[in-house]
């Protein structure tokens, strides 16, 4: 029989035998994995199957009726424009990327003053306007002011205007290949042990408990990375992007607010929900927020104040598992794997997370190394989506101990 060099690779390892486990999967105990039971619990809810190594998704949205303005262009890492309005100024800036979004004709509002859009937003996200547009007039206007679109109108028998639509893009991630081995001998295989144990079934039920823990963290922590080659361990390694990765911005930037250690509060929270309802409306709205312990904890302090109690109730405090806000209602699931200062707003209808088709997870027996001892590995493909950026958001670095 031929010998297999190091690194051994599962194609030139694994015997005939395989074992799905995908029932398992569903069994893992919803309290060291509350993310992944709400988000997958089967972990084969992606749109559409994964045929690729490179799983993407069409992204697609309604045009801007909003943005902040000032009379200084803001910057990609800064977007919003600083610097205040005069009555008089014709020209301002709005947002960073969004000036293209302001046409002519475009009746706009900044506080209680309408004006009218006579040249379309720029690359520069530089707009013209007449002040004081009909029962209006001209005010002054801090900086990074809201502006929305209130309507539109066009001049009888004029020319068709040039118009800004959204094009729609593709977002992607890649699949990563999630493997555990355990082994026994044949002799602990076959004593009894209390509880009458079955040794396998036990080592299987751990390593597919481990695997989903680690995918959960993933979901959260995970850097897209795309495989190359497979000559050597660094150069082989590919991995899927999570809600933290940065470059693949899988939530939208202006979504993302960082408290620089202060205490969090009960109005950072409805800040947030508010930021995303401007973007999305009501209908693509948050409805869970993963968090542990020290943010569950100051949750239930921000919502304790509203409960009432029959007076001969000898409970103190209070437990939530549900927030309601004019945004909607919020499950609240406290899991492990956020980070203490982290607060993660999603939409979970568009989260998913599902394997390379036919790679799901399964139980291979690998050959044998030594008399009477065997190998086994759990192994699956899977890739995780994250859409729409727009309807998730998080809150970052408040404090954990005030």
């Amino acid at each position: 029989m031929a010998g297999v060099n190091y690194p051994k690779w599962t194609v030139g390892e694994t015997t005939t035998w395989k074992r799905s486990v995908d029932e398992d999967i569903i069994l893992v105990n919803q309290a060291a994995t509350p993310m992944l039971q709400i988000i997958s619990p089967g972990l084969n809810n992606l749109p559409e199957p994964c045929k690729e190594t490179k799983y993407e998704w069409v992204e697609d949205e309604l045009n801007l009726v909003s943005s902040k303005a000032g009379n200084t262009a803001g910057t990609a890492s800064s977007p919003t424009p600083t610097g205040s309005i005069t009555a008089a100024d014709t020209q301002f800036y709005v947002k960073y990327g969004e000036g293209e979004f302001f046409l002519a004709g475009h009746i706009m509002r900044m506080d209680d003053e309408l004006m009218l859009i006579t040249t379309a937003g720029t690359a520069a996200d530089v707009v013209t306007v007449a002040r004081g547009y009909g029962y209006t007039s001209g005010a002054v206007h801090a900086a990074g002011s809201v502006v929305e679109i209130v309507g539109r109108t066009h001049n009888e028998g004029g020319d068709p205007t040039t118009d800004t639509h959204t094009v729609p893009t593709m977002l992607y991630n890649y699949t990563q290949i999630w493997q555990e081995e355990f082994e026994f001998t044949s002799t602990e295989l076959a004593i009894a042990r209390y509880g009458n144990v079955n040794r396998f079934d036990y080592l299987e039920a751990k390593a597919v408990k481990n695997q989903m823990r680690l995918m959960e963290r993933n979901f959260i922590e995970g850097t897209r990375v795309q495989r190359t080659t497979r000559t050597a361990i660094a150069a082989t390694v590919g991995s899927s992007g999570g809600l933290l990765d940065t470059t693949a911005a899988y939530v939208y930037a202006s979504n993302i607010n960082a408290l620089g250690g202060v205490p969090l509060t009960r109005t950072h929270v409805l800040d947030l929900l508010q930021e995303i309802y401007d973007l999305v409306g009501v209908e693509y709205m948050p409805d869970t927020i993963f968090l542990k312990s020290w943010a569950k904890r100051k949750m239930n302090d921000f919502f304790e104040t509203y409960v009432r109690t029959e007076r001969t109730d000898r409970v103190g405090g209070a437990v939530y598992d549900s927030i309601l806000t004019d945004w909607g209602e919020l499950d609240l699931v406290l899991t492990p794997s956020v980070r203490a200062d982290h607060m993660h707003f999603l939409h979970t209808p568009f989260c998913a997370i599902g394997p390379l088709q036919g790679e799901e997870f399964r139980t291979e027996e690998l050959s044998k190394t030594t008399a009477g001892k065997t190998k086994y590995q759990i192994w699956g493909e899977y890739t995780q989506m994250i859409k729409n950026p727009k309807c998730h958001g998080r809150i970052t670095g408040f404090s954990t101990t005030t």
